[in-house]
């Protein structure tokens, strides 16, 4: 929506409303909500579409009104994520001569007018669109998605569980690719339940985050650990756990407005396709009936991954240097991810961060069996340093030396070039 201007609420309850909840056969067979066929009405404009198409037979009328089947190409697309971008780039490019075909339509922060701007452009015939439209949008809650200041909002509370084998396990994963969709009882009886197990040692049972029944969010376990949530997963995936009302294990419109902020935020930072295995549920990887209304009903399930991809669209992806929770974390503006568990090169100088992204200073790091100190700025050292009040030497690569080293002076027989001899 940052992007494009187009309303949250009106691109998800289109595809909605085109796609039968994504369970047609374009969306299914071609990743295609909006049926956009493979010539629109001779219109181009800077598309997400690599012109892969999908043939289907499909009803025509002429201009006298007489119907005929006939076979027609639709765009097919590498994921739901790339038709939404198309379909809102065509909103924002299609013209009708030289005017824009649906101007007011970016920029519009009423729903309303937003789905008339788009059946007046001549988007649908249908006279009852655009209550069709408003109804999907009314019914669903969608405006709760239209975020005016294009980010992601939420709240996150800290309750990080005591380490130890039953809760948390302290071990780092090797890799995220998949957050893990679980069901639970109240946020915090469930945080206390698993805090226990420490002392307990009753099973084993955890997950990286809990939300409840009034949207609170509460961060048991880092992300970049691994939690006793998903079995075979746990080593690669983020768990996290929903509450619910009743035993339909339907959420309520808080629960369920967090749970989609909060995986649209993961999947951002993580560099994740909610569409296209970004997102799993318990029951894709035990087989349990959890979380029990997306396993009963997969309509829903597959409405909650186009409404985390809707959260998504047009979000800005960081790039740069961010101070976060006491913190400065560094953002690759080409995926919106935080560098983690690697070394970066910014302007000229390296810096290790840690599993959560957190850049680290003042301490001495072993990498590859060689030893690096990095500065109070975070920066790799290279020379002489002093730790601990002794003195150690970084060579050019910021390698602690081990073995005798010979210190060259300049043309006017200074060391000024190794740092910290001047201490």
């Amino acid at each position: 929506m940052a992007t494009t201007g187009i309303l949250a609420s009106i691109t998800t309850a289109q595809a909605c409303l085109e796609s039968a909840y994504g369970a047609s056969e374009l969306a299914v067979n071609a990743n295609n909500l909006f049926g956009m066929k493979a010539t629109i009405s001779g219109n181009t404009w800077a598309s997400e579409w690599d012109g892969s198409t999908y043939s289907k037979y499909t009803s025509e009328q002429d201009t006298s009104g007489n119907e005929s089947t006939e076979l027609a190409a639709f765009r097919k697309y590498a994921s739901w994520a790339a038709s939404i971008k198309d379909h809102s780039d065509y909103l924002n490019g299609a013209v009708i001569g030289s005017s824009l075909r649906y101007a007011g339509l970016s920029g519009c922060t009423d729903y309303r007018t937003a789905a008339q701007i788009i059946k007046d452009g001549g988007y649908a015939t249908d006279t009852a669109y655009v209550d069709k439209l408003c109804a999907v949008i009314e019914s669903n809650n969608l405006t709760q998605y239209d975020n005016y200041d294009g980010g992601i909002s939420m709240q996150i509370t800290d309750a990080l569980l005591t380490i130890s084998n039953y809760n948390r396990p302290g071990t780092l994963r090797s890799t995220t690719t998949a957050i893990a969709c679980n069901p639970g009882t109240t946020a915090i009886a469930n945080r206390n339940y698993f805090e226990n197990l420490a002392t307990t040692h009753t099973t084993k049972a955890s997950c990286h985050y809990i939300i409840g029944l009034e949207g609170e969010i509460l961060r048991l376990v880092p992300e970049e650990e691994i939690s006793w949530c998903t079995n075979s997963a746990n080593s690669y995936s983020i768990g996290i756990e929903a509450c619910h009302d009743d035993n339909t294990g339907k959420f309520n419109d808080a629960t369920y407005a967090s749970y989609v902020a909060l995986c649209a935020d993961l999947c951002t930072r993580w560099g994740l396709d909610p569409l296209n295995g970004g997102l799993i549920r318990h029951h894709d990887v035990t087989g349990k009936i959890c979380p029990k209304y997306f396993v009963d009903y997969p309509e829903a399930w597959a409405q909650f991954k186009a409404d985390v991809a809707a959260a998504m669209v047009g979000e800005e992806k960081k790039s740069g240097w961010y101070e976060e929770n006491g913190g400065w974390r560094f953002y690759l503006g080409d995926t919106g991810a935080y560098v983690a568990n690697n070394w970066y090169q910014d302007n000229d100088k390296w810096y290790w961060f840690d599993g959560s992204g957190m850049m680290v200073s003042n301490i001495w790091y072993k990498y590859n069996s060689d030893w690096y100190y990095l500065g109070s700025d975070g920066a790799m050292v290279k020379g002489l340093q002093n730790a601990g009040g002794k003195w150690y030497y970084l060579d050019d690569d910021g390698k602690m030396a081990t073995e005798p080293i010979i210190l060259t002076p300049d043309d006017n027989g200074a060391l000024e070039r190794y740092p910290g001899l001047a201490e």
